[in-house]
This record gives C-alpha cells, structure tokens and sequence, in this order.
C-alpha cells in the first residue's frame, strides 16, 4: 500500500487474497485504496481485487482482463497517475504474458518478474528467454539505489540483482 503521508486515498498493488491482516494495514495507515494496480492476473496477486473493489469503490488496473471485473487496461511505458502519485508502467513478459511492474521513484513493484536473487517462473524454454530479455531491458538498466519490492520475499535493489543474481548472468 503507498499514498500520501498525511492520509487520504491509498493505492494497493497486488492485493492477494483478501484477509484481516491487509484491511488491518489499511485501517491502521488511514488510507482506503482508491486504486488496485495489478501485476499479473495470477490468483496469489489479484484475488483480493473484487473484494477490494467492493468494499472500497476501489479502481483496478491491470494489463488484462480479470474474470468479470470491471478494469482499467494498461499498457507498458505508460504513465498511470492516480491521485498525487504517477506511476510508470514497465511491461515484463515472461512469468505471465501480462506481467507488468510499476515504479513508483525510488521503488518498483515487480510482481513476481524479479526478486531477491531470483527470477519468476516461466512455463516454457521460450517464455524464460523472454522473462530474462524483460528484466534486463526494463529493469537492470535503471539506477542501483532503486529499491525492488517483489510479490513474495524481501526488498532487493536494483544494483543487488545487477551483480549478484545467478538466474541473470551470461
């Protein structure tokens, strides 16, 4: 969840299964998501969204469809400005064919495309070679210091992947 420090509206990314843990996060930091941003439409990322969006009135976006949700379609290298903050869309194919990650200076979201010393999960030969060209075209040519916020495991950086990620060395 990111928004503004003095509260208002937040924007939630890949909510996950909806449990009382996220609506506690929400209620202590004081901001309803007015927005979802999804970074793959697999069930651990966006199951949460219809709930989310019911119960907040929130907007989701997401670069395909999710089963019988009302979304709005992105696209890669495309701002997306939602309230104060403006996000850049990155298109990451490779794990999903709608896998995208959102930067939000200094940080990006990166779904399941990167992670501490990993790579996602592709389900063929080709959908890895593509998953790799993502990751260095979109990702690994940004600065060091950009702080990586995966799906699952703990925040990484940019530089860190760079030099110390064994799924992306020649």
């Amino acid at each position: 969840m990111v928004g503004p420090d003095e509260g208002g509206y937040g924007v939630l990314i890949d909510p996950g299964y909806l449990n009382a843990a996220l609506l506690g996060h929400i209620e202590q930091r004081n901001l309803p998501p007015s927005a979802v941003l999804l970074t793959h439409t697999h069930a651990s990322h966006c199951a949460g969204a219809a709930a989310i969006q019911r119960v907040f009135g929130a907007e989701i976006y997401a670069a395909a469809a999710v089963a019988e949700l009302p979304i709005n379609l992105i696209a890669g290298r495309q701002e997306l400005r939602i309230g104060a903050l403006t996000f850049e869309v990155l298109s990451t194919p490779g794990h999903s064919d709608d896998s995208v990650c959102y930067a939000l200076l200094p940080v990006i979201f990166t779904g399941d495309t990167l992670a501490g010393g990993t790579i996602g999960r592709a389900a063929t030969p080709q959908a890895r070679a593509t998953l790799r060209r993502s990751v260095r075209e979109r990702l690994l040519c940004r600065a060091d210091h950009e702080v990586v916020l995966p799906g699952h495991g703990p925040p990484t950086t940019i530089g860190i992947e760079r030099r110390f990620n064994v799924h992306l060395q020649d």
